[in-house]
């Protein structure tokens, strides 16, 4: 998934988490890439989204909360 994300293939990087999230709803993880590939690509409301449910599953995550921040 790096190489996908070094190589600009950020949809397809975030086609990978979410297939980890559908089958680990808690991974929160795989939250916070995608919502780092949601905001490099723009899409600040629906980077804020998987921030919170990222947030929500491990609160101490701070880069979660730092994202949050900025968004």
């Amino acid at each position: 998934m790096y190489i996908l994300c070094v190589k600009n293939n950020l949809d397809d990087a975030k086609e990978i988490f979410d297939k980890i999230i559908e089958k680990d709803k808690k991974n929160y993880f795989a939250l916070y890439n995608c919502g780092l590939i949601l905001l490099n690509n723009n899409r600040t409301e629906e980077a804020e989204n998987y921030f919170k449910k990222c947030f929500e599953i491990e609160y101490e995550f701070s880069k979660a909360l730092i994202c949050l921040g900025n968004v």
